[in-house]
C-alpha cells in the first residue's frame, strides 16, 4: 500500500463521470532517492498503484490488477508537481471485475497518466 506513505488523499468527490480524488505526493519518499537521484521522477508502477488504491476505496474491497488495456505516461510526473494532483476514475462493476478508466491530472488539467484496465475483487 502506498497511501499515507508515497501519496496522501486530501479529499474525494463524486463527479458526473465517476469520482475524483485530490492527492498529493510525498516528495521525501525514499523511492525518489533511486528514481532518479538529483532528478526525481515518479515511477509508472506507483501511478498505477495509486489508481488501484483509489478504485479499492470506491468499491470498498481489495483487488488484483488483471489487465491493462491501455496505459500512457503523457507527461513526466515529478514530486514537485505533486501538491495538487487529481486521480479521476470512472468504473463499472461486472461480476467481480471492475473495469476502470482513469487519468492523473493536475489543477491545470495537464494529463500525466491515462489508464484503462481491469481489477479482480478479492
Amino acid at each position: 500500500m502506498l497511501e499515507n506513505k508515497y501519496f496522501y488523499i486530501n479529499s474525494s468527490e463524486a463527479t458526473d463521470n465517476g469520482h475524483s480524488f485530490s492527492i498529493r505526493l510525498d516528495a521525501n519518499h525514499p523511492v525518489y532517492n533511486g528514481h532518479f537521484p538529483g532528478n526525481p521522477v515518479s515511477p509508472g508502477v506507483c501511478s498505477i498503484e495509486m489508481i488501484k488504491e483509489c478504485v479499492e476505496r470506491l468499491v470498498k474491497s481489495d483487488s488484483i490488477l488483471v489487465s491493462i488495456n491501455q496505459c500512457r505516461f503523457i507527461n513526466v510526473l515529478t514530486p514537485d508537481k505533486g501538491d495538487n494532483l487529481f486521480i479521476k476514475v470512472s468504473s463499472s462493476l461486472e461480476d467481480s471485475i471492475v473495469k476502470v478508466s482513469s487519468t492523473i491530472v493536475d489543477a491545470n488539467d495537464i494529463v500525466y497518466v491515462t489508464f484503462k484496465g481491469e481489477f479482480q475483487l478479492k
